[in-house]
């Protein structure tokens, strides 16, 4: 790979098995150009891509459409073949995170219950990034800068520097969602009465930023405090 060239996203670190991992979120038409091989170089045995079972192409696609608003697919894993950097946001804190997560169900999604929230979560003056949704359109209202990324256009990170960093995203935010599904589906099932407790454990698991059996003492201190 030529060192003068590199992909920068937005992506969150974990750590499983004692061994760190990434996710990252980028538009799915960008996936064919980022992961190319050249068939000829690289045998099959090194090869670790399915092929597309085209009998369930039916099937997605009734998937897809039946759910436009909230459909799920499971995450894609890659391996690369390159020297990968991770530059965390924060520069204090185990996990090199800024601040902390925040989970809370609303009664319905709406600017009223929204608002007291926000307000109670953020610092005045907090540069909030969200989508084009019209239920963020009053955070200038109420004190905050607001930046948004128009997914219907197709747009999902901008660059307002012009320095070639695209600092205007939601991606960190939409790849702490993909964690959650994932932390989610093996429970097959939720009721809306014990979802909050669900969200609510997730929650302090994810800002305790300590892996294994390094989170038994934060959660004993949580539970005898």
């Amino acid at each position: 790979m030529d060192g003068s060239f590199e992909y920068v996203f937005p992506a969150i670190r974990g750590i499983q098995a004692k061994r760190e991992y990434y996710v990252s979120m980028c538009p799915l038409r960008l996936i064919p150009k980022i992961f190319l091989f050249n068939e000829e170089e690289l045998v099959p045995e090194l090869r670790a891509q399915r092929v597309l079972n085209k009998n369930r192409i039916p099937e997605m696609s009734r998937y897809i459409l039946s759910n436009r608003d909230n459909y799920t697919f499971s995450a894609l894993t890659a391996s690369v073949d390159a020297d990968v950097r991770f530059d965390p946001l924060g520069t204090e804190g185990d996990g090199k995170r800024d601040g902390e997560v925040v989970i809370k169900m609303l009664p319905d999604v709406q600017q009223q219950p929204l608002k007291p929230l926000i307000t109670a979560t953020l610092v005045p003056g907090t540069q909030v990034m969200t989508d084009e949704y019209d239920i963020y359109a009053k955070l200038p209202a109420w004190g905050y800068s607001h930046q948004t990324v128009c997914h219907s256009k197709g747009e999902y990170a901008r660059d307002e520097g012009g320095d070639g960093f695209c600092e205007v995203h939601v991606n960190t935010i939409e790849g702490f969602w993909s964690l959650l599904r994932s932390w989610l589906r093996p429970h097959r099932g939720i009721s809306q009465e014990l979802l909050p407790l669900y969200l609510g454990f997730f929650e302090f698991v994810y800002n305790a930023r300590k892996p294994g059996k390094a989170l038994l003492g934060s959660l004993l201190a949580l539970l005898l405090t």
